[in-house]
C-alpha cells in the first residue's frame, strides 16, 4: 500500500504542467486572413502567409482563434476562423528561452539605425565634355572605383517588408581618355561629391529568415565637380553645372547577427542613373554596421 501511494504522488507530478509550460501557436499551411475582431466585416489585420506562425490563445472562441500578430510595427491580437485553419498546424510553441534567443537573431522585427561604408564601381559610354575654351570634347569611355560612407535607418512596416531610408556622402570618381587630332591620347578625371537620399523597400521571403532583396530610388544632388584633362589645369564648373542624379537600384542583402542588438549586414546594389546621357551604371558593395531597438 505505501509502495502504491508512492507511485500515486509521482505520477500526479508527472502530470502536472511546469511553470514553463509553452503557449500554443498556430504554422499557417496557406493564407490565412486576421480580422481585429470576431467578424469577418471586420477590419483585416494582416495575412498570414504559408510558415508564418501566430501565438493563440488557450480561450475558447467558438468558431475562432484569439491569435498575436506582427502588424503595422506593433504586436496586435487579431482573430482567425477556424475554418480558415485547416491544413495547418497548431502546436505547443517553442520555450521562452528559446524563443528569446530566435528573437535576438531577427533584425527586421524592429526598429534600427546604422552606418555603412561603401565600394561603387561606375562606367558611361562616350560622352561629351567642355575643354575649357568653350570647345567640345567627346570622350571614349569614363570608368572608375569610389569609396564614401553613409548612414540609415530600416522601418518595420509587416513582417515581411523593412522600408531602409538613407543619407549618404556620395562621390563618384571616374577617369576616361580622349584623342585630340594630331596628338598623343589624354586622360581626363572627373570627381563629383553628392549628398544622396534614398528608400530602399527590402523583402524577406521568410518572415523568420535573414536573407532579403528590394529595390529603390536615390536621389544625388551635386555638391562640387572637379574636373581635369592632362597636362592642364582644372576646368572651373560653376553651381549651375553641379549635377543631379536619379538612381534606380535592386539590392540583395544578409542580416548577420554579431551579440546583443549589434548586426552586420552585408548588401550588394545594382543599378542606373536614369536621367543622364548616355546612362552611368553603377555596382555597389555595402557593408552596414546595425543596432537594433
Amino acid at each position: 500500500m505505501h509502495r502504491t501511494w508512492i507511485r500515486i504522488v509521482l505520477l500526479g507530478f508527472l502530470l502536472v504542467p511546469s511553470k514553463g509550460t509553452a503557449a500554443t501557436e498556430l504554422i499557417a499551411k496557406k493564407k490565412i486572413k486576421v480580422y481585429s475582431s470576431r467578424s469577418r466585416s471586420s477590419r483585416v489585420l494582416t495575412i498570414l502567409r504559408s510558415g508564418e506562425s501566430a501565438s493563440v490563445s488557450k480561450k475558447n472562441y467558438g468558431r475562432w482563434y484569439k491569435v498575436l500578430v506582427y502588424s503595422g510595427g506593433k504586436r496586435r491580437t487579431g482573430f482567425v476562423t477556424k475554418a480558415s485553419t485547416r491544413g495547418s498546424k497548431i502546436r505547443r510553441k517553442a520555450s521562452r528561452s528559446r524563443s528569446r534567443r530566435s528573437s535576438e537573431g531577427l533584425y527586421h522585427s524592429e526598429f534600427g539605425l546604422g552606418v555603412n561604408g561603401v565600394v561603387a564601381y561606375t562606367s558611361q559610354d562616350e560622352r561629351e565634355f567642355d575643354n575649357g575654351d568653350g570647345s567640345p570634347v567627346v570622350i571614349e569611355k569614363l570608368t572608375g572605383t569610389s569609396v564614401f560612407f553613409g548612414f540609415f535607418g530600416d522601418i518595420p512596416i509587416s513582417s515581411r517588408f523593412t522600408l531602409r531610408a538613407g543619407l549618404d556622402f556620395r562621390t563618384n570618381e571616374m577617369t576616361g581618355e580622349f584623342g585630340i587630332e594630331g596628338q598623343d591620347t589624354q586622360t581626363v578625371e572627373l570627381t563629383q561629391s553628392f549628398l544622396a537620399f534614398s528608400a530602399i523597400l527590402k523583402f524577406y521571403p521568410w518572415a523568420t529568415g535573414n536573407y532579403w532583396f528590394g529595390g529603390g530610388l536615390e536621389l544625388a544632388n551635386g555638391t562640387s565637380v572637379d574636373l581635369k584633362y592632362a597636362n592642364s589645369d582644372e576646368v572651373e564648373v560653376g553651381d549651375e553645372d553641379l549635377p543631379f542624379f536619379i538612381f534606380v537600384q535592386i539590392v540583395t542583402g544578409y542580416d548577420l547577427h554579431i551579440a546583443g542588438p549589434v548586426f552586420l549586414i552585408p548588401d550588394v546594389r545594382i543599378g542606373a542613373v536614369i536621367n543622364t546621357s548616355p546612362m552611368i551604371f553603377d555596382v555597389e558593395g555595402r557593408m552596414n554596421v546595425a543596432y537594433r531597438f
